[in-house]
């Protein structure tokens, strides 16, 4: 805190109402700090959407899609707003983007149900949100909550079904990436699992890359999936997910993320 003095040749009135008013101030600056520290993160509606930390939600599949992100870095910044983008290319319903953490999870960070109309079909659609709440999460294993530990989706329907449709989506927070080269997929599995995960045009059965292989994924452990779409045209593509749980009776996994591939997001 700055030291605090008192000018010389002042007279005792103007010494004690200096000092009058300097106590005012910092007995306004500990009340900030007070009520800085006893804001409610937790998870809760924060004017047009759904923001704060909260317990792990329930999985509805054996392989929980955390995010289903764009790959773009943007220098580290102390931003006052974040932004999502994201490509939606014909007329869909019943839209729902998360952002969440989706590497080393500590705050269990989620952010949801945006109320935006403005969303339409063959362009890029947006969402912005303060960084408030987010630049208060500082507290575990000395760690600043940042954008790169953040991922995001948009999933066309609200709940995850063992055969889903989704929008992948950018997270930034200055400049929006105008083209898209590749993509990450973050994923936990409810429980020790080998997993494979192919990608195919929707339709086809020519495979778009190499078969990825997890031979023992972890529930407490991210996994990532990065698909390079160079030379991909755009369209809906399938990502298969194979293999089966290394714990009881070994039940088969089996789910299909279908995401749309646009090279070019701002059009």
């Amino acid at each position: 805190m700055p030291e605090l003095s008192f000018l010389r040749g002042k007279s005792p009135l103007i010494g004690n109402a200096l000092a009058k008013r300097t106590q005012i101030c910092l007995v306004l600056i500990f009340t900030v700090m007070a009520f800085g520290q006893t804001l409610d993160f937790s998870y809760q509606q924060r004017g047009p959407y759904k923001e704060g930390t909260r317990i792990m939600p329930s999985t509805y599949s054996r392989v929980d899609l955390l995010a289903a992100c764009i790959d773009y870095a943007e220098p580290a910044a102390n931003a006052g707003m974040y932004h999502a983008i994201f490509y939606m290319p014909e007329q869909l319903n019943d839209l729902h983007l998360i952002v969440r953490e989706a590497k080393d999870i500590r705050y269990i960070y989620w952010l949801d149900r945006p109320q935006d109309s403005a969303w339409r079909p063959n362009r890029a659609n947006s969402f912005d949100w303060p960084t408030t709440v987010i630049r208060h999460l500082n507290y575990r294993d000395n760690h600043q909550l940042v954008l790169d530990d953040l991922g995001a989706v948009v999933r066309v329907g609200e709940v995850p079904q063992q055969s889903e449709r989704v929008l992948p989506v950018a997270l930034y927070s200055v400049q929006p990436p105008q083209e898209v080269d590749s993509y990450s997929f973050a994923f936990r599995p409810d429980g020790p699992a080998r997993l494979t995960f192919e990608v195919f045009p929707e339709n086809s059965h020519t495979a778009a890359a190499p078969t990825q292989v997890f031979d023992h994924a972890v529930a407490d452990k991210t996994q990532w999936v990065r698909w390079s779409a160079t030379n991909w045209k755009d369209g809906w593509y399938l990502m298969k997910i194979g293999g089966n749980a290394l714990t009881g009776n070994g039940a088969e996994v089996k789910q299909e993320v279908y995401f749309y591939h646009s090279r070019k997001l701002v059009q």
